[in-house]
């Protein structure tokens, strides 16, 4: 009688652990995390407390409003790819460095195709 009352105890339990591990299972997604290096995404406005003065039209790089529209455009088709061979919706959540402010980062979330996923912005300096 105790042995079949364990072999009774051992099913259950093992049961009730697959039903559980089942049921987890239905309650995640797979979400893809990026981080990419937008190497030196800054604007065209000179700031006093900013290192940025190259990033200027009167700079050494000649950044003008056109050159730092066509940056902006190209992260952005880069951005939206990311991820997408892994999982069709691409990255759930994108990590970026070497970005100027917070006021480029919106520019940047303002492009179409990030626009598109809705993405949001958590930034510090």
């Amino acid at each position: 009688m105790t042995n079949c009352f364990i072999r009774i105890l051992t099913f259950s339990f093992c049961f009730f652990s697959l039903k559980v591990s089942s049921q987890q299972k239905e309650r995640f997604h797979q979400g893809i995390i990026a981080f990419y290096n937008l190497e030196n995404l800054y604007d065209t406005i000179n700031q006093d407390f900013v290192d940025d003065e190259e990033f200027t039209p009167e700079g050494t790089r000649r950044y003008t409003g056109e050159v730092y529209k066509d940056k902006l455009k190209h992260l952005d088709k880069v951005l939206t790819e990311l991820g997408t061979d892994h999982h069709p919706n691409g990255a759930a959540i994108i990590g970026v460095a070497e970005i100027e402010n917070r006021s480029v980062l919106r520019d940047l979330c303002l492009q179409d195709g990030i626009r598109s996923r809705d993405y949001k912005i958590v930034h510090y300096d």
